[in-house]
């Protein structure tokens, strides 16, 4: 009774997709269910501090890190208390298998212009900041097999082949503004820093929320376990499972997952010395390999073909995608790249890790940031595909300073709002 007593007596459906196929039917024709303390469901309340707003972020990638730590640091007097809410791990997914390229030009003449630019002068600052050991400048190549290569110069060839590149291929300078970081590390030190500044990090899988149907706004985060966060204001950043929440709200986020398989080689020594990244041409193993030299003396590649799009009602358990730790590698598109690989680079192709994750796409490619419509106490930031890196700084600071103040001084969020699929 003293939890009906703080919470109104609805709770919104849980886990529609983890649900076995023969009782889907019957559970999506309720969205909400009644919360009984007479039920199987029994609840412990988790309290926090009353006289702080408690903004609860769900999702340990690097959205939702990056949101925490601007949160942290840009909060001042306001007296608020951030949790972040992860249901493996921090980094679990693309956040922590990402290639981690950052190109500040690339967006020229679209809408995320001002995301590829901001972001990317944050993420030199971020460097700094967080000491990140994997940040560095590096140019990138355009390659391609002679035959398909326009000819060039012999200057110009010479000047923009690296030695450790095949005989049988052509590079040119595509770009030498670009850069690259170890997602895992970006992220992994984002929350760290959220932490030493008195964010709080949750590791438990949600299965719903509770609703003050008077205010229309979120008031609890429950778990499986149980367990209910109160909470004042709710952040779903939870990449392609972000779509599992929403449905909750009643709100249709169209969005596929993107699901990938990538490789990490061992580097050579001369790799490390004169590093470029490249983004090769299609090759007859289906695949056009990004390949980005690291810092650390490997060797990351993807763009090895294969990847399957995911539908909402496809990240389920049946699936084996309702969890980060659950994405498998497709092994046949692991040896195409290696194939692949070995006719670009003089270079060792010795394998230290196979991987796969699945990147969050909107419909119109956009990602989507901002407060929901018809809940004053909802942001969602999702959707960011394969920038999610590069974009990660100026979503985290812009979102910080919407939650904190009401608007963007970062960026201008507007075209991103979620209110554009609700029209």
């Amino acid at each position: 009774s003293n939890i009906s007593n703080q919470y109104t007596t609805w709770i919104l459906t849980p886990q529609l997709n983890f649900l076995p196929k023969h009782s889907k039917k019957h559970v999506q024709n309720q969205q909400l269910h009644p919360f009984s303390t007479k039920s199987q469901r029994r609840s412990t309340l988790v309290m926090t501090d009353s006289s702080s707003k408690h903004v609860v972020i769900l999702g340990g990638g690097i959205i939702g890190s990056s949101i925490a730590y601007y949160l942290m640091k840009l909060k001042q007097n306001v007296d608020i208390k951030v949790t972040v809410v992860e249901a493996v791990e921090v980094a679990a997914s693309a956040s922590g298998k990402a290639g981690g390229f950052l190109a500040p030009h690339w967006g020229s003449g679209s809408v995320t212009d001002e995301l590829h630019r901001v972001s990317f002068e944050l993420h030199k600052e971020l460097a700094s900041e967080l000491n990140l050991e994997s940040f560095r400048m590096i140019p990138t190549l355009e390659v391609s097999f002679k035959k398909k290569m326009r000819k060039m110069s012999e200057k110009s060839m010479k000047r923009d082949k690296p030695e450790w590149l095949q005989d049988e291929v052509s590079s040119k300078l595509m770009d030498d503004s670009t850069a690259q970081v170890y997602p895992y590390e970006l992220t992994t030190k984002l929350m760290n820093s959220a932490m030493e500044n008195g964010c709080e990090l949750k590791i438990g899988k949600v299965s719903g929320f509770t609703k003050d149907l008077e205010s229309n706004s979120v008031n609890g985060i429950c778990f499986e376990s149980s367990e209910i966060l109160k909470c004042d204001e709710i952040v779903i950043a939870m990449g392609m499972w972000s779509t599992v929440c929403t449905q909750w709200l009643g709100y249709s986020l169209p969005m596929e997952g993107i699901q990938s398989t990538s490789v990490i080689y061992k580097s050579s020594e001369a790799v490390d010395k004169n590093p470029y990244a490249l983004f090769c041409a299609e090759d007859r193993n289906g695949c056009h390999l990004e390949v980005y030299p690291r810092s650390n003396g490997e060797v990351y590649v993807c763009g090895i073909g294969g990847s399957l799009i995911l539908k909402e009602s496809d990240v389920n358990s049946e699936q084996g995608t309702d969890s980060a730790v659950k994405v498998k590698p497709d092994e046949s598109r692991v040896r195409a790249a290696t194939d692949s690989l070995s006719k670009i680079m003089n270079a060792s192709q010795n394998i230290i890790k196979t991987q796969a994750c699945i990147r969050p796409c909107t419909i119109d490619a956009i990602p989507v940031l901002g407060k929901l419509e018809n809940h004053q106490n909802v942001f969602l930031a999702s959707g960011h595909n394969c920038w999610g890196i590069l974009w990660a700084p100026a979503t985290g600071k812009s979102m910080a300073e919407l939650i904190l103040t009401g608007s963007s001084n970062t960026i201008n969020l507007k075209p991103f709002s979620p209110s554009r699929f609700s029209k």
